[in-house]
């Protein structure tokens, strides 16, 4: 009287008990009668004798003993989580990434950088003519006046302004963090941190897919268009969490480079 309405997707190495428990018992006694076959008669398995062999098998190992191990080394019944431990969860190092990066992915500057990224992405592109202003004012920050005034000469360009917004408003709450000092004209001090090393390993996406917003809003009166939107969502999913991921990375970049640049003219200076 047990009913699973789903497993986690590439999960069933962790929680399906047919391949937890069942079928290296199965495979066993399978051998097992295979070789008292082939040691009794001399026949070797085939298609004529598989199913006498794997039917002894079968009654073998599928006893209610063992498939209440099964139920019960996959936490299923009785209920228990804490027999999924996280080290079993933990992502393929064949198909995982690990970057070495002062400000992680995680923190609250990747975030707001993050959000920025993003909002500069779904606003258009900026003409190539302001793009150079923007990038200007950025490398030479907040203490340059002339670029400064040159960026707000330009916002009477309707994108350039929403751009000039994200950008200004980034800005405003990367000073509430912990990595304000990069956005300030004080002379730097021992005091001063250095964001530390952090090692993020982060699971790979398959092959991506590109998102088709016509063939999403299509209703399903089939089977299998019922199933091919679902698998069409799925990797609409995956795709959104790798752009999210790519955003994040590409904002971790963005402060590295930008504490590296803050320290290198301090030093110079």
């Amino acid at each position: 009287m047990v009913i699973v309405l789903c497993y986690v997707a590439h999960g069933t190495h962790v929680y399906q008990g047919l391949d937890v428990v069942i079928f290296a018992v199965l495979k066993h006694y399978l051998g097992v009668e295979r070789d008292a076959l082939l040691h009794t008669t001399g026949t070797a398995i085939d298609k004529g004798n598989f199913l006498q062999i794997i039917s002894k098998a079968y009654i073998t190992t599928l006893t209610p003993e063992l498939i209440k191990t099964a139920f019960r080394k996959t936490g299923i019944w009785p209920f228990n989580p804490n027999v999924i431990t996280a080290d079993m969860l933990a992502p393929s190092k064949e198909t995982s990434i690990q970057s070495h990066v002062p400000v992680p992915t995680s923190s609250q500057p990747v975030q707001i950088l993050a959000a920025m990224l993003q909002g500069l992405q779904i606003t258009g592109d900026t003409p190539d003519s302001d793009a150079d202003v923007i990038s200007e004012g950025q490398r030479a920050g907040p203490s340059s006046t002339q670029d400064q005034s040159t960026i707000t000469s330009t916002c009477h360009s309707t994108r350039t302004t929403t751009h000039l917004e994200i950008l200004e408003g980034a800005v405003a709450t990367l000073k509430k963090t912990n990595l304000a000092f990069l956005d300030t004209s004080t002379p730097t001090t021992a005091a001063d941190p250095m964001p530390t090393t952090t090692t993020c390993t982060v699971q790979q996406n398959s092959i991506p897919i590109s998102r088709a917003a016509a063939a999403l809003a299509i209703m399903p009166t089939m089977a299998n268009e019922l199933l091919l939107l679902t698998a069409l969502r799925e990797s609409q999913s995956q795709n959104l969490h790798t752009e999210v991921h790519a955003f994040k990375l590409q904002a971790s970049n963005i402060l590295n480079e930008a504490y590296a640049t803050w320290l290198c003219a301090k030093l110079a200076a």
